[in-house]
This record gives structure tokens, sequence and C-alpha cells, in this order.
């Protein structure tokens, strides 16, 4: 059965499946979650949010929750996701992702050979 995400929006209701969830990004008391096909922007808090989500999701900043499934590449100060958005970051932010988006990866790719593929 497939995760979803329900969320209220002035009187509507939406419904993201988990999967198609691309990133979230916090301004100012407002969360915007972007998928594939657009963006929403509603009031909330991503304490809120964040027990409905899965391991997929690595909340490595203040601002920024990302699917880890949608990362495309990682540099030194920014994460290219899916949608060829990058979403920029701190050096500490960065070393910190990196160690999380490794350690997903390894649980869900457990026999492949991670030493050959290894870009740090």
């Amino acid at each position: 059965m497939l995760k979803k995400l329900m969320v209220r929006c002035r009187r509507s209701v939406y419904v993201f499946p988990i999967e198609d969830i691309v990133y979230m990004e916090k301004m100012q008391r407002k969360i915007c979650i972007h998928t594939a096909g657009g963006e929403l922007a509603f009031y909330g808090k991503f304490p809120e949010i964040l027990p409905f989500l899965d391991k997929r999701f690595m909340y490595c900043h203040r601002s920024f929750v990302i699917n880890m499934d949608h990362i495309v590449w990682m540099a030194k100060n920014q994460i290219c996701v899916t949608t060829n958005e990058s979403i920029p970051f701190g050096r500490d932010t960065y070393g910190r992702a990196r160690k999380i988006f490794t350690r997903y990866m390894m649980e869900k790719y457990p026999k492949r050979d991670w030493k050959a593929r290894m870009w740090l």
C-alpha cells in the first residue's frame, strides 16, 4: 500500500503520495512541498510533518527535508534533485547530509561493492 501525506491548505485537503515528494522547504511560517508536478505552500512546522514520513527523508538542515530517492548528485555546497533544482547548504550541513545519504544508500543497496563507487 502506498503511503500518503495529507495536507490542509486553506479550505482544501491535498493528498501527496510520499514517493512523489522531492523535497520540502521551510519559508518563515510556511512549508512548501515540491513535487515533479509543482509545489504547494501551507502553514505548518516540520515537527508536525516528520512523524508521517519514512526513512527516505533527510532532515539535514533547518529549512529543508529531502527525499533521498530524488537526489541526483551532491557537491560541497549544494544537492541537485531530479527536478533539476539545487539546494544550497553550508559546509557543516553538507558533511552531515553526505553521511546520512551514504548510510541510506548502503542500507538500500547492501550487496553492492560500494568501495568502487564511493565519490568521497
